[in-house]
């Protein structure tokens, strides 16, 4: 009787150490994700951690808002189409040279640098676009 008492309150202790370990990593986790903390580099813009890229083409042009759409060569997630909201904080560039929204026309290729979540609508919408490159030689 005795040996059974002791294993039962061997498995309740080891049961309690897996709970609280997990819970202080999450917690632990959650205090220091960069996500969460609103952690930029030096000059405020996201860390390359933080941002992805893809490549694209215009598809339309619309003031500040762009439709693209994915290429190919892209991870299966980033061949739809998507809307891009261009802000003053948008880095467009060419070759190392800033560039106008003005330059930039439908059918362009592109890289989209973006930072945060990807708005599940249709098309999808990036609404924070940290940099976009013209990749054609013209």
């Amino acid at each position: 009787m005795k040996k059974g008492i002791k294993i039962v309150c061997l498995a309740a202790s080891l049961l309690f150490a897996a709970a609280a370990g997990t819970f202080a990593g999450y917690w632990l986790g959650r205090q220091h994700s960069p996500a969460q903390t609103g952690d930029l580099s030096d000059n405020g813009v996201p860390s390359a951690d933080e941002t992805q890229t893809f490549y694209a083409t215009i598809r339309e042009i619309r003031g500040n808002n762009w439709l693209v759409e994915g290429l190919s060569v892209n991870d299966i997630n980033f061949r739809s189409q998507f809307s891009l909201s261009i802000s003053d904080e948008t880095q467009l560039v060419w070759r190392g040279t800033d560039k106008e929204p003005s330059d930039f026309a439908e059918g362009d290729t592109i890289s989209v640098t973006f930072a945060g979540a990807v708005q599940e609508t249709y098309p999808a919408g990036i609404p924070r676009v940290v940099k976009i490159q013209l990749l054609e030689d013209e």
